[in-house]
């Protein structure tokens, strides 16, 4: 005969599994949940150490990169580095022959790092997300001088040897193309407190000036004088009429490329009159429709042929283009 009845039974199995959810609350509460939790912490802790190694195996090379710019600073606080870019650029100008030439610097720019989002405010990110990563200086040089000299300036100052970025070239030609006013702006840069010796004066080799001599000779500023008027033929009664000469396509010089609002942009000059025009992707000078801007070239298309022409080049200076 059974010692238990069904009530006794149940009664059992309720303090059964109250017995057993104790105890799993209580081993879950002591045991599972922490473990879970130092788990979790273990493999942060492995993930941060594995991007920490990373970071020292990319050390040197950083390093490295980090040292060519430097040497290549004009110093590393604001006097010096502003006394230099100006001491630099005023022999540059005094070499090139300006006239009346000022050079300009303004206030120091600060930089902060590039990865400020990614670091705490406490401890080391806090000190690092702090730190300024560079300083940039603006300088403006102001003067007056011929074609060539511009041509010069910008040639001389592009092979100096210490970080720079030029962002603005202003020309206004005067007297036919034979004097320019200018206006450069450039902003150099420098890492405070990096110790570093700035880079030596080199002299200037002057037969670099032989790649723009052909830019120079043609100068697409100047307008030349127009030629004598050929006569004209002389017909005969029984003589068929001559054709209409071709369009003088030669007289149109590509004086820029640029990139406007409104799209890609040539702008032409006519040699002898002086007129000046300025298109649009897809208008017209005669047969020849604007299509399209390369760098410092133009592309065109005529009766279904396309080709580029530089700027400094005329219309009929064309090369073409693959269909």
């Amino acid at each position: 005969m059974n010692r238990f009845n069904p009530r006794t039974l149940v009664l059992m199995a309720v303090g059964a599994i109250i017995v057993g959810w104790l105890l799993w609350s209580t081993a879950n509460q002591m045991y599972f949940s922490p473990r879970a939790e130092h788990l979790d912490r273990i493999e942060q802790l492995s993930s941060r150490i594995t991007e920490y190694r990373r970071s020292l195996d990319r050390q040197p090379r950083q390093q490295s990169q980090l040292a060519s710019i430097v040497e290549r600073t004009l110093g590393n606080d604001v006097e010096g580095v502003d006394h230099r870019l100006r001491s630099r650029l005023n022999r540059i100008t005094e070499e090139v022959g300006l006239d009346g030439a000022s050079i300009n610097t303004s206030n120091p720019a600060t930089r902060g790092t590039p990865a400020q989002r990614r670091f705490g405010r406490r401890g080391l990110e806090g000190e690092l997300r702090e730190k300024i990563d560079f300083v940039e200086i603006e300088a403006t040089v102001v003067g007056e001088g011929s074609f060539e000299q511009i041509v010069e300036l910008l040639d001389r100052i592009e092979t100096e040897p210490w970080i720079k970025r030029v962002h603005q070239l202003r020309i206004d030609p005067r007297g036919n193309g034979e004097r320019f006013n200018t206006t450069l702006r450039l902003v150099t840069l420098f890492l405070p407190d990096q110790p570093t010796e700035p880079p030596p004066a080199e002299p200037y080799d002057e037969e670099r000036l032989a790649r723009f001599a052909a830019l120079v000779g043609q100068n697409p500023f100047r307008i030349p004088p127009p030629p004598e008027p050929e006569p004209e033929p002389v017909r005969t009664a029984d003589s068929p009429p001559q054709p209409d000469p071709p369009y003088p396509y030669q007289q149109w010089v590509v004086t820029g490329v640029a990139e406007s609002r409104h799209g890609p942009e040539v702008w032409l000059r006519n040699r002898q009159s002086g007129e000046t025009r300025r298109l649009g992707v897809g208008d017209t000078l005669r047969e020849l429709i604007f299509t399209a801007a390369r760098e410092d070239q133009a592309e065109f298309e005529h009766e279904e042929e396309r080709f580029l022409v530089a700027v400094g080049t005329n219309l009929n200076d064309r090369t073409p283009l693959s269909q």
